[in-house]
């Protein structure tokens, strides 16, 4: 598979507001990169018992277009319907861009529809009803921009995992060890690249700068939560075509 990566700014990404702002659960925190601070959707919406529904919004300085949804995290979300939209600060030329049902609480990457027009208000809507036993929520959610790698890697790739566990020694006895989490991924590409693909390679990491999260799907189909832990990267330019490599790590997620 080719290599595909989801990304937006943090530090650009503007304004965080929405129906669950109190200080316990505020609504930023779809927007922290942090997969274990949940946002709980807001209950008790409507007169009809167990109707559920909450809705993060991102007001930006200026306007800006996005042509991907990306629901790293969640949970309870099976029955409910995610929507995304935007509009004018003013409410007005309200767009649906996105209309998701979600049967189960695996992550998903969907692309947006009629997103050409930069637009400065984005919002994310859950909605549902719930039988009281739990209320859904969210943990990590992103409004993004797609970058397809230009080919498969033609080289070959350096796989490796991450062995989450801490090992004490015992003097005398046997070392007490206990795990942390799963295993991670780690990948390091290394691609030949034509100078009219690098540019989108050079603003993901202009983007990115800071080392911020994102969502990777790798070349063997697996996605999840990553980041770049280089600050440095190679581009060999060899008159006009360049080896580029890239290393991709992925974030835990407890």
């Amino acid at each position: 598979m080719t290599p595909t990566i989801y990304y937006h700014n943090l530090l650009a990404l503007g304004v965080l507001s929405g129906t669950n702002t109190d200080e316990a659960y505020p609504v930023r925190r779809v927007a922290d990169a942090d997969l274990t601070l949940p946002w709980p959707i807001i209950s008790g919406v409507g007169a009809q018992p167990g109707v559920i529904s909450g809705e993060a919004t991102v007001t930006l300085a200026s306007g800006a277009t996005r042509d991907s949804f990306v629901l790293a995290e969640g949970a309870g979300l099976s029955g409910f319907t995610i929507r995304v939209y935007s509009h004018d600060v003013d409410g007005g030329n309200l767009a649906l861009h996105g209309d998701f049902p979600r049967a189960s609480d695996l992550p998903f990457v969907s692309g947006l529809s009629g997103v050409t027009t930069p637009r400065r208000v984005w919002a994310v809507a859950v909605s549902g009803s719930t039988s009281g036993l739990a209320i859904p929520s969210i943990s990590e959610m992103m409004l993004a921009t797609r970058l397809d790698f230009p080919r498969r890697p033609q080289i070959g790739v350096n796989r490796a995992t991450i062995h989450q566990a801490s090992r004490i020694e015992i003097p005398g006895g046997a070392p007490f060890k206990f795990r942390l989490g799963d295993q991670l991924h780690r990948v390091d590409y290394s691609m030949i690249v034509e100078e009219s693909a690098l540019s989108g390679f050079e603003t993901f990491l202009d983007v990115n700068d800071g080392g911020e999260f994102f969502w990777f799907a790798d070349d063997l189909g697996d996605e999840y939560w990553a980041e770049v832990p280089t600050a440095e990267h190679t581009f060999d330019d060899q008159a006009g075509v360049y080896l580029f490599q890239l290393l991709v790590q992925e974030v835990p997620n407890e």
